[in-house]
């Protein structure tokens, strides 16, 4: 398999915690000289029985923050780059999503954070961050 291309993956979610992911992925993607991705994923049920279960309205309004969310980050921490910076919402699974886009983007890294959960509740919930830990084929840097 060929090197890895300079592309960082950034996750992110509505969380306090996406401010830290983003200004640590922007110190790395700046040392690096990477193109970024920042993609969030809201979460649909694989098992929809008819596209009518699914709430569109809400489903665009989620996508639609997440839009106002991430250009607010990347104006923030790439402002005053050169460094290509992309952002993208998917639909599904997050951590299958996740990993991939980074996966087809042949990424470097996947950069993401924890949202700090106590043992049983990522054990009960088995977060997004352990789960991309456990599928990626590429790097991942989880932020605390």
């Amino acid at each position: 398999m060929g090197s890895k291309a300079n592309r960082i993956i950034v996750a992110i979610d509505a969380s306090p915690i996406s401010e830290t992911v983003m200004r640590e992925a922007a110190e790395i993607a700046r040392s690096l000289s990477s193109d970024v991705y920042v993609i969030s994923v809201i979460p649909v049920p694989s098992l929809v029985m008819s596209e009518s279960d699914v709430d569109s309205k809400e489903i665009r309004a989620q996508g639609d923050s997440y839009a106002v969310l991430h250009n607010s980050l990347i104006t923030k921490y790439f402002s005053d780059t050169k460094l290509l910076v992309e952002s993208k919402v998917l639909h599904g699974d997050p951590v299958k999503k996740i990993c991939e886009f980074a996966e087809s983007m042949n990424a470097r890294l996947i950069v993401l954070g924890s949202r700090g959960m106590g043992h049983l509740q990522a054990f009960l919930l088995g977060s997004t961050s352990e789960g991309v830990l456990r599928n990626a084929k590429t790097s991942v840097m989880v932020v605390k």
